[in-house]
């Protein structure tokens, strides 16, 4: 008899419970192996099970990182990133900082209100000047030492001053520029270098050459006159210095180029002090206490000028002998100054810069300057769509010549 015939039907129970418990915890663990048709072990139900309860997430995980790719690809293809600036334009870099006009008014104990644009009369004033400029040089010689003029030399001064004052009694002056220069140093007083890169701004609203050389011809006309009449009628004296402070104003007011902002602000400085003392011949203390406080006004926002223009224009920045400025300065001052000349200049800058980045094959920064020129030649501010529109007519044949000239016509 077999041992297994010998166990009590116990034991056998037993024995029975004690195989299902193995059978059930192999089952747990290695899992059940099933026998394949060529006599291998395949694999068992449970890992089966498993591995297709994680494909799902295998496959959710391919697909987000493939995502993730394409993404970044379309992103360097479609959507590159452009230039950041150089340098810090926080703490008021960026503001417009031009005189209070309120200050000006106590000065002068009213602005001027007038419709029209002052630089019609300033260019007839120019025109003027410029018929009779061997005369008007003579003049000024002659005053300067013996602080008197000849009948003949006093009309014509007279002349000038009538013409001058029209514009004086207008709000606003739209002169704008039709030709820039750039050197080393681009906002100083380029007409008196012969170097230098001329760009032509595009559009039918732009007048001649130089407004600045114009602008400084009509004020020394003026400065003939109010040196005659300075000792023998000061009052006479103080009401053509008020419409030079005004031309001044004006300069400092037209929102087209640094240059005029920046010769505006020194002209405004150098006749608000000859008014202070044609105020205190004339015994109006008040007005000349007015005017002190103006002249300090026009010096504090003349010292943050300066900076701001040695900042973004200085030769490191720029480089030695450079006609660019850094491409991110370019799209910073564009895109948040709140001088209208300081962005109307950095437009005109993008001249440059388009063909720079060019040759450096930065795709992002040619985005940017394409979308800039195209957003501002649309723009409802003709100085910075004029500026815009030099920007985005300008050859790179033209630069290496030392020049920029349109060649498309306006109504393109």
């Amino acid at each position: 008899m077999s041992a297994k015939h010998n166990l009590t039907p116990q034991q056998m129970k037993q024995v029975a419970a004690a195989k299902r418990a193995a059978a059930k915890k192999m089952s747990k663990g290695k899992g059940v192996a099933i026998k394949t048709k060529g006599g291998n072990k395949g694999k068992s139900y449970s890992a089966r099970h498993n591995a297709q309860q994680k494909s799902p997430v295998l496959l959710i995980v391919s697909i987000v990182g493939i995502l993730l790719i394409v993404g970044i690809a379309c992103k360097i293809i479609f959507l590159p990133s452009y230039s950041s600036p150089t340098f810090s334009m926080q703490g008021g870099f960026l503001d417009n900082m031009r005189p209070d006009p309120v200050s000006l008014k106590a000065v002068l104990g009213s602005l001027p209100s007038g419709s029209g644009n002052a630089g019609d009369d300033y260019e007839a004033g120019y025109k003027l000047y410029k018929e009779n400029q061997r005369q008007f040089e003579d003049i000024h010689e002659d005053v300067s030492s013996s602080g008197d003029l000849n009948k003949a030399d006093l009309a014509l001064c007279k002349n000038l001053y009538e013409i001058v004052l029209r514009g004086t009694q207008k709000k606003k002056m739209r002169f704008l520029v039709s030709q820039l220069k750039y050197l080393k140093d681009p906002v100083n007083d380029v007409e008196r270098f012969p170097a230098g890169m001329k760009i032509v701004q595009y559009s039918k609203d732009l007048r001649h050459v130089s407004i600045v050389h114009k602008l400084e011809k009509v004020l020394t006309g003026l400065d003939c006159l109010r040196m005659h009449y300075e000792e023998k009628n000061p009052a006479k004296a103080l009401e053509i210095t008020k419409a030079q402070a005004i031309l001044s104003w004006h300069m400092v007011n037209e929102p087209s180029r640094i240059i005029l902002l920046k010769l505006g602000m020194a002209y405004s400085k150098a006749y608000t002090n000859n008014l202070i003392d044609l105020y205190m011949k004339t015994g109006d203390k008040t007005r000349a206490t007015a005017a002190t406080n103006y002249l300090n006004e026009i010096q504090t926002a003349a010292g943050q000028l300066n900076e701001k223009i040695a900042k973004l224009f200085s030769p490191e920045n720029t480089g030695e002998g450079s006609l660019s400025v850094p491409v991110g300065d370019l799209f910073y001052v564009i895109d948040n100054d709140e001088d209208p000349a300081f962005r109307a200049e950095a437009l005109v800058f993008l001249t440059i810069a388009k063909y720079n980045e060019r040759n450096n094959g930065n795709r992002g920064n040619i985005k940017k300057i394409e979308s800039l020129i195209r957003e501002y030649s649309n723009s409802g501010n003709p100085i910075l769509k004029a500026a815009a529109r030099t920007a985005r007519f300008g050859l790179i044949k033209e630069i290496q010549r030392g020049h920029i000239r349109p060649t498309a016509a306006d109504d393109e």
